[in-house]
């Protein structure tokens, strides 16, 4: 099991674990998010996605319409 990475950790890695996003969504909206951007992910990376478990957190500030803050 993986540890509880702090928001300096996430955003620094730039991707979101499933589990993260549950806990921030909430369970249903998490699982909703992540399918969202792993398919973003899928579409613009293709086979040169090589993180396979997490997506990243520009995919899911698409994925629920989010604008990021400069």
């Amino acid at each position: 099991m993986n540890k509880e990475r702090t928001s300096e950790e996430i955003y620094a890695s730039g991707y979101y674990r499933q589990s993260e996003l549950k806990r921030i969504y909430g369970f249903s909206n998490g699982q909703k998010i992540f399918k969202a951007a792993l398919k973003i992910d899928t579409e613009e990376l293709g086979e040169d996605r090589v993180i396979t478990n997490m997506v990243r957190i520009k995919s899911v500030l698409k994925a629920t319409g989010i604008k990021k803050a400069v």
